[in-house]
């Protein structure tokens, strides 16, 4: 069900404040979806209705496509996300920029697909569209003005747009994120690995609401969630992923993307960082890496010096690195 209204930001604030909920919003994040074994919904498992049928699909889409989905990290699974856009009271716009097509299925909507619909048209599952927390079924979501409802293909730069979900209380939260916890916002197909896409605005929840930027048309402050556990601080999202096995994290700050924040626990040997994520032993493999990676402005191969704060390196790639290997040589402490 989609219902749409018209209305100032102050009122989804009111709204928002009125849940009760834990004010736990603490940033924007987006992730690459695979969907090699069928539709994955947000809690990560898999839908089985169509899932051979999508698993099929996706063989040969994923050749040329991404798909992007969007999360707002919170701190608590009680925690909950009621609204996405923009503000008139604030002079906050929403903004959605693409210069590259945004995949619409022609059997789609801008709310999640019913899984119904895998089995016959399995493509479905790769759909662009707006949600709060289901992406495994559609949900009731009402939306400010009718300015998206045809569909995210389009520009949209605007104060008095986005959508929101009442009683709050339906958006779900699921493990996930580097503060444990995320309710989906948005799934975005573009074609692969393209840097053309830019996500701007804010989102509330809880009496609280954060402002975010995903900007990729250039090299943009992001987090960079590296495997390791460390922060690359500077790198575009589909660097931070390709060339780094990363996950890129939008906190929100342009000022400090990393924040806070320690992406997982801190790998106890850094240097072994060839095979990425290493195997248990430093050994030539990774004096190699180290070699190829010189002068990378960071990585997985960025280990020296030791920080003191359980992180490791300083963005560049360089002789330090080179010797830290070689003074560490052999089976990592277990």
């Amino acid at each position: 069900m989609t219902t749409t209204t018209s209305f100032a930001q102050s009122s989804i604030a009111s709204m928002v404040i009125a849940a009760g909920a834990h004010a736990g919003i603490v940033g924007v994040q987006f992730t690459r979806a695979d969907f090699s074994n069928g539709f994955v919904r947000v809690d990560g498992s898999i839908e089985p209705r169509g899932a051979a049928e999508v698993a099929q699909a996706w063989e040969a889409f994923e050749s040329e496509w991404e798909v992007r989905r969007y999360w707002v990290n919170v701190e608590h699974p009680d925690d909950v996300v009621a609204f996405v856009g923009g503000s008139v009271d604030d002079g906050v716009p929403f903004k959605l920029d693409s210069f590259v097509p945004i995949y619409n299925e022609s059997f789609g909507s801008l709310i999640p697909p019913s899984p119904v619909f895998f089995e016959s048209v399995p493509t479905l599952a790769f759909d662009s569209f707006v949600a709060m927390g289901n992406a495994h079924q559609p949900s009731s979501i009402s939306f400010v003005n009718e300015n998206l409802l045809g569909g995210l293909q389009a520009s949209v730069d605007e104060e008095n747009v986005g959508w929101f979900i009442s009683p709050p209380s339906d958006s779900v939260a699921v493990p996930g994120g580097p503060s444990g916890w995320r309710v989906l916002i948005l799934q975005l197909t573009v074609p692969r690995c393209t840097q053309e896409v830019f996500v701007s605005g804010r989102v509330g929840g809880g009496g609280k609401t954060i402002d975010f930027s995903s900007g990729t048309l250039s090299p943009v402050p992001v987090a960079c969630c590296l495997p390791d556990g460390t922060c690359l601080p500077a790198w575009p999202p589909c660097q931070c992923e390709l060339i780094f096995g990363g996950e890129p994290f939008l906190s929100g700050s342009i000022e400090d993307p990393c924040g806070n924040f320690v992406c997982t626990e801190p790998n106890p040997c850094p240097f072994d960082c060839s095979p990425l994520g290493g195997n248990g032993v430093v050994t030539v493999d990774d004096l190699i890496a180290v070699i190829n990676a010189f002068g990378q402005l960071g990585g997985p191969c960025d280990i020296a010096p030791d920080n003191g704060d359980g992180t490791v390196g300083n963005l560049v790639v360089n002789i330090d690195d080179l010797l830290a290997v070689i003074l560490n040589f052999g089976d990592c402490p277990r």
